[in-house]
């Protein structure tokens, strides 16, 4: 396979960078020698967390993580945000997100809010610098990669599983990656395909493998399944603190945590036998987990379909008709338990009693499957009142179903989506981080080691220059006294800036925003 390498679609400008931008690579061949192959493989894992990876250590479990704490050293990553993203691109540039533009999972635009994507990066990341200082780079899966940017090497990103256009750099390796798919599609998906991220994961790991059969200088890879299924599924893991959770329960969803870490152990072992000893590998998360005080349940109910299926309101062309409708919704998102209800310009004062009094008995016709109530009817509190709710509707969570039932009909997954939330973390939650390979000393300490090294650390490993205005610093005392020794620290002013652009929309949009939305990060 013969990847051509390209100029970076953004192009950093000179900020006192000291490497010329043209690029004289001609390629990367297919059959490296024995001892070629990536000098870094940094493997991401969303959500990792020490008190999971402890607990399934003592059953004898995640032998691949092990052995890198073994033969190298492990320690906790200091994390800050909160937001993945925010963090995956912080490790990615070494800058704090005022800096590098990336602050929030969403962007927003005349035409609404977006996911966050490359378009808006306002720095250099890994692979721009590398591909500055005419080094190859493989970035697969990365949070916030989409569009994938012209660099030198390839870039298989965030929204390639998608389907999404402008998702694979170089463009000529779409034919490659249809057919890793399929290839992918015949091979033992270790994953639990009850999660989202299944199917994205296991090709993240198919894909890395193909990828690192190429020479490469750094080799980035991320997986996200052990984040999904912290948040969706730790009642399960930890059901003595959800009093709620019942034995069959337990039985039925309590391996998915454990599980999820299994397949994505069984995924880096993949990796790291892959490269090989001669190659320096690095795993880390971006923050750890913890059990929610309270389960949350989020709901997604668009409650104005609710008021035009009881005709209070009228819709044409996906409109509110303001001359046949008496009540609608304001500054509610689909997933608040608690809708603002405002009565319609044009409805009279001395009617609005009457009207709330029909509206709440008709609301009391609806029930879950299971005969529960979905809605009750209350006067607005304080707050509520000031931004002008004139009553509030209370969605219940107790006995919630995707159907609905009203006077003898059954109104189909009304509600589309129904989301558990038991696991959390916060912006101090802190991750994981591992570092096994030739140039490491297994005697060193991570203590006190952020997400703000880790780019630094990445650059001085690859005998680049650390720029000057990150917010870490090179993690020096990793690496062996030789290597220090034969590599002295070299710095540079900046890597520069980009040509932001405008932030980018794409036909996985909404999937992406009721995924996040699914998992809490948005209303």
């Amino acid at each position: 396979m013969l990847i051509p390498l390209r100029r970076s679609r953004h192009r950093p400008r000179a900020g006192r960078v000291l490497l010329a931008l043209i690029l004289l690579l001609a390629g990367c061949g297919s059959s490296p020698e024995r001892g070629s192959g990536p000098q870094w493989l940094v493997i991401g894992i969303d959500g990792a967390d020490w008190g999971v990876i402890n607990a399934l250590w003592e059953e004898g479990k995640l032998p691949h993580l092990k052995a890198l704490a073994e033969h190298g050293v492990a320690g906790v990553l200091r994390t800050d945000y909160g937001a993945s993203p925010v963090i995956w691109t912080t490790v990615a540039t070494g800058v704090v997100p005022e800096v590098h533009g990336i602050t929030g999972f969403t962007v927003p635009t005349p035409d609404g809010d977006v996911p966050v994507s490359s378009a808006v990066r306002k720095v250099p990341a890994l692979w721009n610098m590398l591909t500055t200082a005419g080094r190859r780079t493989a970035v697969i899966s990365w949070w916030a990669s989409w569009p994938a940017e012209r660099i030198a090497g390839v870039v298989v990103s965030d929204r390639a599983a998608r389907g999404v256009g402008e998702s694979l750099s170089p463009p000529e390796l779409e034919a490659q990656f249809e057919e890793w798919k399929r290839s992918a599609a015949e091979e033992e998906n270790l994953f639990d395909q009850r999660l989202t991220s299944a199917q994205r994961d296991h090709l993240t790991q198919f894909s890395a493998r193909k990828l690192l059969d190429v020479d490469f200088d750094l080799v980035l890879v991320y997986f996200r399944g052990v984040d999904i299924a912290s948040h969706r599924y730790w009642k399960y893991y930890e059901p003595e603190r959800f009093p709620e959770v019942g034995p069959a329960e337990v039985e039925e969803f309590g391996s998915l945590v454990p599980s999820t870490y299994e397949a994505t152990d069984a995924a880096v072992g993949r990796l790291v036998a892959k490269v090989g000893p001669e190659t320096n590998v690095m795993v880390l998360s971006d923050h750890g987990f913890h059990a929610m005080k309270r389960e949350e349940v989020r709901i997604m109910l668009d409650f104005d379909q609710v008021l035009t299926r009881l005709d209070f309101q009228q819709r044409a062309d996906g409109k509110i008709d303001w001359s046949h409708t008496e009540l609608y919704t304001f500054a509610t998102a689909k997933f608040r338990l608690i809708k603002r209800v405002r009565y319609a310009p044009d409805v009279p004062g001395a009617a609005r009693a009457a009207l709330r009094a029909a509206l709440t008995a008709e609301l009391a016709k609806i029930t879950y499957s299971g005969g529960e109530p979905v809605f009750s009817v209350r006067d607005p509190g304080d707050r509520e009142r000031r931004t002008g709710a004139d009553f509030v509707v209370v969605v219940a969570r107790d006995g919630v179903t995707c159907d609905l039932h009203y006077a003898g009909q059954i109104w189909h997954r009304a509600i589309p989506e129904i989301s558990f939330l038991s696991g959390t973390h916060s912006q101090r939650t802190h991750g994981v981080v591992f570092a096994a390979g030739p140039d490491f000393d297994p005697a060193a300490t991570l203590d006190g080691i952020h997400v703000h090294d880790i780019a630094p650390t990445i650059l001085y490993g690859l005998g680049l220059p650390v720029g000057e205005d990150f917010a870490g610093r090179a993690w020096l005392e990793l690496f062996s006294s030789e290597y220090r020794a034969s590599r002295p620290l070299r710095t540079v002013a900046t890597w520069g800036t980009m040509d932001r652009s405008e932030a980018a929309a794409s036909e996985a949009d909404e999937e992406i925003l009721d995924d996040l939305r699914a998992l809490g990060y948005i209303d």
